[in-house]
């Protein structure tokens, strides 16, 4: 009866091709690792979109004010027009009925008056995820 060969090890072409699929599924990985540490291009897009909403209501009213975390707008038909967080999110209502989302989630929604001619928005929608604009006033 003849002998079977046995192998106890790798051959140096086993190693080389093992080698060549790990470079190649770190080289695959990376992208996908960066992606998920850096913020979300639709959070991005979200924000940029809150900040824009929140400028052409500003640029269109009769008066504004700032009450903490909350914009009060006054606009030309004098409906009274608020955006504030509540709770997860960045609402806004008219009159103080109704509930339009703007933004959700948010940790935190915040304004800071910079003087006679600009704020400061700023929204931050998970610890890596924070977004400011300036906003000039009318």
């Amino acid at each position: 009866m003849p002998r079977l060969h046995e192998s106890n090890g790798f051959t140096f072409l086993e190693a080389l091709f093992s080698l060549t699929i790990i470079t190649i599924i770190l080289f695959l990985s990376t992208p996908l690792l960066t992606s998920i540490r850096n913020p979300s291009y639709y959070e991005e897009q979200a924000s940029l979109h809150l900040f824009h909403f929140i400028q052409e209501e500003i640029n269109a009213s009769k008066s504004f004010s700032l009450n903490g975390n909350t914009i009060q707008i006054v606009s030309w038909d004098d409906r009274i027009i608020q955006i504030e967080q509540y709770g997860t999110i960045v609402r806004r209502t008219v009159n103080g009925t109704g509930h339009e989302t703007l933004l959700t989630p948010v940790e935190s929604f915040t304004i800071h008056d910079n003087g006679p001619s600009t704020l400061t928005l700023e929204v931050q929608i998970h610890e890596d995820s924070r977004f400011q604009r300036l906003i000039h006033l009318p």
